[in-house]
């Protein structure tokens, strides 16, 4: 069986590169909506941070040196976290962030938690989750070699999705846990913005970092 790993070279069609980053702008603005913030403050915040971030999402994206892992990590931000953010405001509205944390911080998860309170977050957040899955899977769609097909087995490609989404529910949890642990003593807007970006980057990471322990038998290229 010959060897494979991510190209250090992805093309993100029918991601674009401009869809992408329009995501991550997406994911601010909606963060600014599920924290209840006023206009002017929402603007304030989409101009510091968000369009900084997004333009460097894109700037990295656009780099035709830069490194496959962080490309492959941006694009699983983006599409799998419009859809956590989307789940999140099915499941509580317009202070989504705000109830997220007081469930976290009711019910903190450490490594002996074990499985039950993770699936009781699960039952009181479904959307949340079913967005993330949904948009993580997504993303790996547009991986060309990711896919079902002559060159990848419908086995194989069972055993990839398995471990990458579950590479994203560990993350998510790792960077929940991680938030839970340090936001006690702050502004609670700060803490839920802290906790969700945490998540957010936690999820990424997990998916791409299983994706690459898991999945370094041959060279994967994006579509």
């Amino acid at each position: 069986m010959r060897r494979w790993k991510l190209s250090k070279s992805i093309s993100l069609m029918p991601l674009t590169k401009e869809l992408v980053s329009a995501m991550i702008m997406m994911q601010v603005i909606l963060a600014c909506y599920l924290l209840a913030l006023d206009m002017q403050t929402a603007l304030l915040i989409t101009a510091v941070f968000g369009l900084p971030v997004t333009l460097l999402c894109a700037f990295l994206l656009r780099k035709e040196q830069g490194h496959h892992h962080t490309k492959m990590a941006i694009v699983m931000l983006a599409v799998s976290g419009l859809g956590m953010m989307l789940g999140c405001n099915a499941d509580l509205g317009r202070t989504g962030l705000l109830s997220l944390l007081s469930m976290c911080q009711s019910t903190p998860l450490t490594l002996l938690s074990g499985p039950g309170p993770v699936w009781q977050k699960i039952q009181l957040t479904p959307w949340t989750y079913i967005g993330m899955f949904i948009g993580g899977n997504l993303a790996m769609l547009s991986v060309k070699e990711l896919r079902p097909g002559a060159d990848l087995s419908l086995q194989k490609t069972f055993y990839l999705y398995t471990i990458c989404n579950l590479g994203m529910l560990i993350g998510m949890l790792g960077g929940e846990a991680m938030a839970t642990q340090i936001v006690n003593d702050i502004n609670q807007f700060i803490a839920a913005a802290l906790m969700i970006a945490l998540m957010l980057t936690g999820m990424s990471l997990g998916m791409v970092a299983i994706l690459a322990v898991g999945n370094n038998q041959r060279t994967v290229t994006a579509l």
